[in-house]
């Protein structure tokens, strides 16, 4: 289960070796148990260790940019989470293959584009369209500070099980 309070959380999933695409994008839904509402976001991996696991910023806050791990939950809660690979090509890997003097092809990058450019996305919603593969399936809990958590105290010849 993954913990969100208000601003910024680092969520770590192990999403690499379900992909089927080089560098994919990811989109994210996060969907309220209490009143099935959806928000969707897209949020860059930054981990320096990809094969192992992938590093998220999501970002609860009210004026979201959903193209940047931003998003606005409006109650405290449970949430489900869904990742999504989508077949957008990730804009840095647009590249043009130009012949040099001495014959040979070398690879520039020809210009920043944007998702929003490449595929007149408004919201991150819209990228729906180009879901491919679910990735993962989880909770969330938003709202709620670990002072609020209880916690249970094991005896030490058990094993504690994690969902």
């Amino acid at each position: 289960m993954v913990i969100l309070n208000q601003g910024a959380n680092n969520v770590i999933l192990t999403l690499t070796e379900k992909v089927t695409i080089s560098n994919p994008v990811f989109l994210f839904a996060l969907s309220s148990i209490q009143t099935n509402a959806t928000v969707y976001f897209i949020a860059q991996d930054t981990s320096q260790y990809k094969e192992r696991y992938n590093k998220f910023i999501w970002n609860v806050k009210t004026n979201p940019n959903n193209f940047a791990g931003e998003f606005n939950l409006p109650i405290e809660g449970l949430y489900s989470y869904q990742v999504y690979q989508t077949s957008i090509v990730n804009p840095t890997e647009f590249r043009t293959r130009v012949l040099s003097n001495n014959g040979t092809f070398e690879a520039y990058t020809c210009y920043e584009q944007t998702i929003l450019d490449l595929y007149g996305l408004t919201t991150a919603s819209d990228a729906v369209q180009y879901i491919t593969k679910t990735l993962e399936v989880g909770n969330v809990q938003y709202g709620y500070s670990e002072q609020d958590l209880t916690i249970y105290e094991l005896p030490t010849n058990q094993i504690k099980i994690y969902e």
